[in-house]
């Protein structure tokens, strides 16, 4: 009789054992599946614009007659600063400025752009513009590092409406990332983690280039070089 209470004693003993041993498994799955699914959400929540849908009808094209020119990305620029002849000019609401001298240079804040050294044939200035590549060029890093610093800053975070920068967006910039004078000396890999320390909605280099090559499509404005007309130079 004693032999059977062992027995029975040790098969109850073995049984909570094997349960135990399993519970824990389904605990470890679990705790791994939930570790998995944070994983996956925090990497899909990374601070990024996507492509807006842009149209060309909410922005008419400038007067082809006029010296007003228009500074645009995927949509129309404010707050750009234009360096014409000896005086300083800032794009309006509409991302125009009036000048007709060569060259003009561009800045935002104390970040050089780029400069233009003709005037395009149907007034518009682009990123491309003023570092020197054709229009279709949206890929360059200059053009792309100039279209997420631009799109990154935008105060609604809309492109398609306009992209409107900010006074205190643009003091920011100059604050936080003092060690860059030029848009040229910035790595592209960098970018978005210094326009990180600016605004938390950081617009990638890929929504980038999809947003200008739109609005170029879209504007019909690739340009070829012979109809480039030089402004007045001094």
């Amino acid at each position: 009789m004693k032999t059977i209470i062992v027995y029975f004693s040790r098969a109850f003993w073995f049984i909570l054992l094997l349960s135990a041993c399993g519970g824990g498994g389904g605990d470890s799955s679990a705790t791994a599946a939930t570790t998995t699914t944070q994983q996956s959400t925090t990497e899909s929540s990374s601070v990024v614009v996507p492509a807006s849908t842009l149209s060309a009808a909410a922005t008419p094209l400038p007067d082809p007659n006029s010296n007003t020119l228009t500074f645009t990305d995927a949509s129309f620029v404010s707050s750009v600063t234009v360096s014409c002849d000896d005086r300083n000019i800032t794009t309006d609401a509409k991302g125009e400025f009036e000048c007709d001298v060569t060259p003009m240079r561009f800045y935002l804040g104390n970040l050089y752009l780029g400069e233009l050294n003709t005037i395009p044939a149907d007034k518009l200035v682009f990123p491309q513009d003023i570092v020197h590549v054709p229009r279709a060029a949206t890929a360059y890093p200059d053009v792309v590092k100039i279209s997420m610093l631009l799109e990154s800053l935008d105060y609604n975070n809309r492109v398609s409406d306009g992209i409107d920068i900010t006074a205190p967006a643009v003091r920011s910039w100059n604050a936080k990332v003092p060690e860059y004078g030029t848009i040229a000396e910035i790595p592209l890999e960098t970018m978005s983690t210094l326009l990180g320390r600016v605004t938390k909605t950081v617009v990638s280099a890929q929504a980038a280039q999809i947003n200008l090559t739109r609005r170029v499509a879209e504007l019909q404005t690739v340009v070829p070089n012979e109809q480039l007309s030089v402004g007045r130079v001094e």
